[in-house]
């Protein structure tokens, strides 16, 4: 993983980032802040714009990134944040992306909302999302859910790279609903079919609640887990049969970062 994108906004949050970019080798990694800027007829854009790039150079010396390869990158465009995202990291061969969530009470349509979505329906590499609030900066138990479809198991293999990078102890989790329910000897069947296509050891495990997102959730808690480990279809929703507004409310409730990772071919 050598290139990794960063978007900012320039808000406070951002600085939540920063722990996490000593997860990454600092002689390996270049790291790119990137700020999207939309001119607006209502706004002094001179000023306005010179302000944001002061502010943008100043974070590269912060103490917490002494040390690093770090470039910053202002877009000027009209379309939305997570378009011109998406078309970057493609353009520029990116390996991820890296950004903050924000306060549910005050989502930024950077982070979450529609930009969210398109960023998600577009972004053809994995984006990790991190916390407002940093815990521990390690993902050495992470924690992959599925909805055990032949796609989440193409997912998974696109995820396994990263995970193995981060030198993670990996789970594959089923959240057995009412409306979606998986027996043992179903699970047990796309547990042969997973370790057909990837010699890989890997532990399983089903766990129940009323609800997707809830499960996911209670399940990180109750395990302490360090990463959640999502897959969507793009304008599909997420694999594991999650909407859009549902997706959000996992990444803005969780109190641990999450990688998710667009199936491939998946439109």
């Amino acid at each position: 993983m050598k290139k990794v994108v960063v978007p900012l906004d320039l808000s406070p949050e951002n600085f939540n980032v920063l722990p996490y970019l000593k997860l990454f080798p600092k002689d390996e990694t270049e790291f790119t802040f990137l700020h999207v800027w939309q001119p607006s007829f209502w706004i002094k854009q001179e000023e306005l714009k010179l302000n944001n790039q002061e502010l943008l150079d100043s974070l590269k010396s912060h103490s917490e990134l002494q040390g690093l390869n770090i470039k910053t990158v202002w877009l000027e465009s009209n379309q939305p944040v997570g378009i011109t995202l998406s078309h970057y990291v493609t353009k520029e061969k990116m390996d991820l992306v890296l950004m903050v969530v924000k306060q549910k009470d005050q989502l930024d349509k950077m982070i979450l909302g529609t930009e969210a979505t398109k960023i998600l329906q577009n972004t053809p590499i994995p984006i990790l999302v991190v916390p407002r609030k940093i815990s521990k900066v390690q993902f050495k138990k992470a924690t992959f859910f599925t909805d055990a479809s032949p796609a989440s198991i193409l997912a998974f293999q696109t995820l396994l790279p990263y995970l193995e990078f981060f030198q993670s102890e990996i789970k594959i989790v089923k959240i057995n609903t009412p409306s979606d329910f998986l027996s043992s000897r179903e699970y047990l069947t796309f547990q042969n079919a997973i370790h057909e296509q990837i010699p890989y050891r890997l532990d399983f495990e089903i766990y129940s609640d009323y609800e997707v997102e809830k499960g996911v959730l209670d399940y990180a808690l109750d395990y302490n887990i360090d990463l959640i480990v999502l897959a969507t279809h793009g304008r599909k929703g997420l694999s594991l049969m999650l909407n859009g507004s549902i997706s959000e409310e996992i990444i803005c409730a969780s109190f641990k970062p999450v990688l998710i990772c667009k199936i491939p071919n998946s439109n």
